[in-house]
Protein backbone atom coordinates (compact mmCIF):
# COMPACT_ATOMS: atom_id res chain seq x y z
CA UNK A 1 0.00 0.00 0.00
CA UNK A 2 1.47 3.41 -0.94
CA UNK A 3 2.79 5.49 1.93
CA UNK A 4 1.62 9.05 2.55
CA UNK A 5 4.89 10.31 1.08
CA UNK A 6 4.44 8.21 -2.08
CA UNK A 7 0.89 9.49 -2.53
CA UNK A 8 2.06 13.09 -2.14
CA UNK A 9 4.96 12.52 -4.56
CA UNK A 10 2.61 10.96 -7.15
CA UNK A 11 0.12 13.81 -6.81
CA UNK A 12 2.87 16.41 -7.09
CA UNK A 13 4.19 14.78 -10.27
CA UNK A 14 0.67 14.68 -11.74
CA UNK A 15 0.10 18.36 -10.94
CA UNK A 16 3.37 19.29 -12.60
CA UNK A 17 2.47 17.33 -15.74
CA UNK A 18 -0.99 18.89 -15.93
CA UNK A 19 0.41 22.36 -15.27
CA UNK A 20 2.79 22.00 -18.19
CA UNK A 21 -0.19 21.67 -20.53
CA UNK A 22 2.23 20.89 -23.34
CA UNK A 23 0.14 18.29 -25.20
CA UNK A 24 -2.91 20.52 -25.67
CA UNK A 25 -0.87 23.53 -26.71
CA UNK A 26 1.28 21.47 -29.07
CA UNK A 27 -1.84 20.04 -30.71
CA UNK A 28 -3.27 23.50 -31.23
CA UNK A 29 0.03 24.71 -32.65
CA UNK A 30 -0.11 21.78 -35.07
CA UNK A 31 -3.63 22.74 -36.13
CA UNK A 32 -2.51 26.32 -36.77
CA UNK A 33 0.49 25.16 -38.79
CA UNK A 34 -1.56 22.76 -40.93
CA UNK A 35 -4.25 25.39 -41.53
CA UNK A 36 -1.58 27.82 -42.67
CA UNK A 37 -0.09 25.24 -45.03
CA UNK A 38 -3.52 24.74 -46.60
CA UNK A 39 -4.01 28.48 -46.97
CA UNK A 40 -6.93 28.51 -44.54
CA UNK A 41 -7.68 31.45 -42.19
CA UNK A 42 -5.81 31.07 -38.90
CA UNK A 43 -6.86 34.21 -37.00
CA UNK A 44 -9.45 32.42 -34.84
CA UNK A 45 -7.12 29.50 -34.17
CA UNK A 46 -4.34 31.88 -33.17
CA UNK A 47 -6.68 33.62 -30.71
CA UNK A 48 -7.65 30.26 -29.22
CA UNK A 49 -3.98 29.33 -28.98
CA UNK A 50 -3.15 32.58 -27.20
CA UNK A 51 -6.05 32.03 -24.79
CA UNK A 52 -4.79 28.51 -24.06
CA UNK A 53 -1.32 29.83 -23.34
CA UNK A 54 -2.67 32.44 -20.92
CA UNK A 55 -4.80 29.85 -19.10
CA UNK A 56 -1.88 27.44 -18.95
CA UNK A 57 0.42 30.12 -17.54
CA UNK A 58 -2.09 31.03 -14.82
CA UNK A 59 -2.80 27.39 -14.00
CA UNK A 60 0.90 26.59 -13.93
CA UNK A 61 1.52 29.37 -11.40
CA UNK A 62 -1.23 28.04 -9.11
CA UNK A 63 -0.05 24.46 -9.51
CA UNK A 64 3.52 25.42 -8.69
CA UNK A 65 2.27 26.87 -5.41
CA UNK A 66 0.25 23.71 -4.71
CA UNK A 67 3.20 21.47 -5.56
CA UNK A 68 5.40 23.48 -3.20
CA UNK A 69 2.80 23.11 -0.43
CA UNK A 70 2.60 19.36 -1.03
CA UNK A 71 6.38 19.12 -0.92
CA UNK A 72 6.43 20.94 2.41
CA UNK A 73 3.72 18.60 3.71
CA UNK A 74 5.83 15.59 2.72
CA UNK A 75 8.90 17.14 4.37
CA UNK A 76 7.07 17.69 7.65
CA UNK A 77 5.60 14.17 7.48
CA UNK A 78 9.14 12.78 7.11
CA UNK A 79 10.25 14.77 10.16
CA UNK A 80 7.27 13.65 12.23
CA UNK A 81 7.89 10.01 11.30
CA UNK A 82 11.22 10.15 13.14
CA UNK A 83 9.55 11.08 16.46
CA UNK A 84 12.53 13.27 17.27
CA UNK A 85 10.94 16.63 18.03
CA UNK A 86 11.03 17.45 21.77
CA UNK A 87 13.02 14.29 22.49
CA UNK A 88 15.66 14.26 25.25
CA UNK A 89 19.27 15.24 24.63
CA UNK A 90 21.41 12.48 23.11
CA UNK A 91 25.18 12.24 23.17
CA UNK A 92 25.55 11.37 19.48
CA UNK A 93 24.01 14.68 18.42
CA UNK A 94 25.75 16.64 21.17
CA UNK A 95 29.18 15.32 20.15
CA UNK A 96 28.66 16.22 16.49
CA UNK A 97 27.47 19.70 17.43
CA UNK A 98 30.48 20.35 19.66
CA UNK A 99 32.77 19.16 16.88
CA UNK A 100 31.08 21.51 14.39
CA UNK A 101 31.67 24.48 16.71
CA UNK A 102 35.30 23.45 17.16
CA UNK A 103 35.98 22.89 13.46
CA UNK A 104 34.40 26.19 12.43
CA UNK A 105 35.68 28.18 15.42
CA UNK A 106 32.27 29.53 16.43
CA UNK A 107 30.77 30.04 19.89
CA UNK A 108 27.40 28.60 18.83
CA UNK A 109 26.47 25.42 16.95
CA UNK A 110 23.07 23.77 16.62
CA UNK A 111 21.26 20.77 15.23
CA UNK A 112 18.11 22.59 14.19
CA UNK A 113 14.95 20.79 13.02
CA UNK A 114 12.27 22.84 11.28
CA UNK A 115 8.58 21.90 11.41
CA UNK A 116 5.56 23.93 10.36
CA UNK A 117 5.76 26.56 13.10
CA UNK A 118 9.16 26.48 14.78
CA UNK A 119 12.77 25.43 14.70
CA UNK A 120 13.68 23.13 17.57
CA UNK A 121 17.23 22.35 18.63
CA UNK A 122 18.01 18.68 19.05
CA UNK A 123 21.51 19.67 20.16
CA UNK A 124 23.04 23.02 20.98
CA UNK A 125 26.34 24.57 22.02
CA UNK A 126 26.56 28.14 23.30
CA UNK A 127 22.81 28.80 23.31
CA UNK A 128 20.25 28.39 26.08
CA UNK A 129 17.09 28.57 23.96
CA UNK A 130 15.56 25.26 22.90
CA UNK A 131 13.51 26.64 20.00
CA UNK A 132 12.46 29.77 18.10
CA UNK A 133 9.47 30.61 15.88
CA UNK A 134 9.99 29.42 12.32
CA UNK A 135 9.58 32.93 10.92
CA UNK A 136 12.79 33.96 12.72
CA UNK A 137 14.79 30.88 11.73
CA UNK A 138 17.79 31.28 9.44
CA UNK A 139 17.52 27.51 9.03
CA UNK A 140 14.07 27.88 7.45
CA UNK A 141 15.83 29.74 4.64
CA UNK A 142 18.68 27.23 4.47
CA UNK A 143 16.39 24.25 3.84
CA UNK A 144 15.06 25.95 0.70
CA UNK A 145 18.40 25.21 -0.99
CA UNK A 146 19.16 21.70 0.28
CA UNK A 147 21.98 21.16 -2.20
CA UNK A 148 24.30 23.72 -0.61
CA UNK A 149 25.45 25.25 2.65
CA UNK A 150 23.85 28.63 3.27
CA UNK A 151 26.41 31.19 4.43
CA UNK A 152 25.55 34.64 5.80
CA UNK A 153 28.82 36.52 6.43
CA UNK A 154 27.08 39.49 8.09
CA UNK A 155 23.39 39.31 8.94
CA UNK A 156 23.21 43.08 9.42
CA UNK A 157 24.18 43.51 5.76
CA UNK A 158 21.67 40.93 4.51
CA UNK A 159 18.18 42.32 3.74
CA UNK A 160 16.60 38.98 4.68
CA UNK A 161 17.86 39.21 8.25
CA UNK A 162 18.76 42.80 9.07
CA UNK A 163 15.52 43.30 11.06
CA UNK A 164 15.37 39.76 12.45
CA UNK A 165 14.89 39.68 16.23
CA UNK A 166 17.70 37.13 16.53
CA UNK A 167 20.01 39.68 14.91
CA UNK A 168 18.82 42.86 16.63
CA UNK A 169 18.57 41.08 19.99
CA UNK A 170 19.82 37.97 21.77
CA UNK A 171 21.74 35.96 20.58
CA UNK A 172 22.86 38.82 18.26
CA UNK A 173 23.58 36.67 15.22
CA UNK A 174 26.00 38.21 12.74
CA UNK A 175 27.52 35.17 11.02
CA UNK A 176 25.64 32.00 10.07
CA UNK A 177 26.50 28.86 8.10
CA UNK A 178 23.95 26.06 7.86
CA UNK A 179 24.39 22.68 6.16
CA UNK A 180 20.96 21.20 5.36
CA UNK A 181 20.09 17.84 6.90
CA UNK A 182 18.82 16.02 3.81
CA UNK A 183 17.33 12.54 4.11
CA UNK A 184 17.87 9.75 1.61
CA UNK A 185 14.41 10.65 0.25
CA UNK A 186 15.53 14.21 -0.41
CA UNK A 187 13.75 15.98 2.46
CA UNK A 188 15.64 18.80 4.17
CA UNK A 189 14.58 18.43 7.81
CA UNK A 190 16.73 21.22 9.23
CA UNK A 191 20.41 22.07 9.45
CA UNK A 192 23.62 21.60 11.31
CA UNK A 193 24.56 25.24 11.70
CA UNK A 194 27.30 27.34 13.24
CA UNK A 195 26.80 30.92 14.42
CA UNK A 196 28.98 33.81 15.53
CA UNK A 197 28.21 37.19 17.04
CA UNK A 198 30.69 38.99 14.79
CA UNK A 199 30.85 39.18 10.98
CA UNK A 200 33.28 36.71 9.47
CA UNK A 201 34.03 34.33 6.64
CA UNK A 202 34.47 30.58 6.59
CA UNK A 203 37.09 28.53 4.77
CA UNK A 204 36.12 26.04 2.09
CA UNK A 205 37.65 23.23 4.14
CA UNK A 206 35.43 24.17 7.08
CA UNK A 207 32.34 24.15 4.85
CA UNK A 208 33.25 20.68 3.66
CA UNK A 209 33.67 19.50 7.24
CA UNK A 210 30.32 21.03 8.17
CA UNK A 211 28.63 19.15 5.32
CA UNK A 212 30.36 15.94 6.39
CA UNK A 213 29.13 16.38 9.95
CA UNK A 214 25.61 17.15 8.70
CA UNK A 215 25.68 13.80 6.91
CA UNK A 216 26.59 12.16 10.21
CA UNK A 217 23.56 13.79 11.85
CA UNK A 218 21.32 12.44 9.09
CA UNK A 219 22.81 8.97 9.50
CA UNK A 220 21.93 9.04 13.21
CA UNK A 221 18.44 10.41 12.50
CA UNK A 222 17.63 7.82 9.86
CA UNK A 223 18.93 5.03 12.06
CA UNK A 224 16.45 6.27 14.65
CA UNK A 225 13.60 5.93 12.16
CA UNK A 226 14.67 2.53 10.82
Amino acid sequence: MPTRKQRIDDLTALIQRVAAGENCIQRMEGLVARAGERGEPTADLLRYLEDMRRVQASFSHNCDALAKALGESARIAALQALNVMDSPEERAYDDITRLAASVCGTPIALVSLVDGTRQWFKARVGLQARETPRELAFCAHAIQTPEQVMVVPDAQADPRFVDNALVTGDPNIRFYAGAPLVTSDGHALGTLCVIDTVPRTIAQEQLQELEFLANQVIAVLEKRGA
